[in-house]
């Protein structure tokens, strides 16, 4: 009985889904202590001409949400009414990827425009005195001592490119 396939199957199901819903409960858990912060999920920050942050909705992703749940209630409704895994049509996956494209479309438009020009040189510090730290005694080509770079970082911990 124990090296039924069905069995095994059923078995590794159990396990599988116990584990996803443990990772769900604690996602779940993460929201409600408010370690995931989920106020700013439909909008986007973007600068206006002054260079003022200001946040705004955003129909890409609100697009993407809905549009996602939507499809993901269906599927799941469809497959408890017929007791089986049903086949998703490849034209609602290809308009699950034309939406999830448009939301990355747009994100990527609104951070190429938001974005700040990281410089490539930091300014000494005068806190130190000037002194880096850094092996050259500041003798360098400008002859003014410079602070190390943070390479791949910027000032922001975000990676640089």
């Amino acid at each position: 009985m124990l090296l039924n396939p069905q069995f095994i199957a059923l078995l590794i199901a159990v396990v599988v889904a116990v584990i996803i819903l443990g990772i769900g409960l604690a996602v779940v858990r993460l929201i409600w202590t408010r370690r995931i912060d989920l106020s700013n999920l439909l909008t986007e920050v973007s600068t206006d001409g002054a260079g003022r942050l200001q946040t705004k909705a955003s129909l890409s992703r609100f697009q993407f949400l809905v549009f996602t749940f939507v499809v993901a209630g269906l599927y799941f409704v469809l497959s408890l009414e017929t007791g089986y895994l049903i086949d998703v049509p490849n034209g609602t996956l290809m308009l699950l990827g034309i939406s999830g494209v448009s939301y990355l479309g747009s994100k990527t438009i609104s951070s190429g425009s938001t974005a700040a020009p990281v410089s490539r040189q930091a300014a000494p510090d005068k806190a130190d005195g000037g002194e880096s730290g850094n092996g050259d005694d500041g003798a360098n080509a400008g002859g003014s001592p410079q602070r190390p770079r943070n390479r791949g970082r910027n000032r922001d911990g975000g990676q640089a490119g």
